[in-house]
């Protein structure tokens, strides 16, 4: 919100600094230009922190500073987490094509019924799945 009363600065007001910027540059390089700008920034529910005074500014400077410290270190601990997973086995990303039954689409299976002059529905259907892996697999071998 951008509040201007006749002969006070123009003031941004925020519930929370940290839904207002993603990183401390980021906040800075805000700040900044608002301050080019004439315009001064307070956050309601983060009290101390009004750049139209000289603690304030420092106090956000500070909070920013710690709120960037929690981002990365939260990225690291996942960073660790998904690296102790992989060196256990555990996979990533999208779970292997199966038929309605839950069992596994055999690729060489769609191939050889494609080399007999399947088509992908007709494979699919022999398969009892839908069309949609039976034309994955056979894009991907192209």
């Amino acid at each position: 919100m951008l509040k201007s009363l006749e002969g006070r600065p123009k003031v941004v007001i925020v519930s929370k600094v940290d839904r207002f910027a993603r990183s401390l540059s980021d906040l800075l390089r805000i700040l900044e230009f608002l301050g080019h700008n004439g315009t001064g920034f307070i956050s309601i529910n983060d009290p101390g922190i009004d750049t139209t005074t000289p603690n304030g500014r420092l106090l956000l400077q500070i909070l920013g500073a710690f709120e960037e410290f929690e981002r990365n270190m939260i990225n690291s601990f996942t960073k660790a987490g998904r690296e102790k997973a992989m060196n256990k086995g555990v996979k990533f990303g999208r779970p292997a094509l199966k038929t309605r039954n839950g069992s596994f689409i055999d690729k060489r299976k769609v191939m050889e019924l494609k080399g007999k002059g399947l088509s992908a529905r007709a494979i699919a259907k022999s398969m009892e799945c839908s069309i949609t892996p039976i034309l994955k697999i056979l894009k991907e071998d192209h």
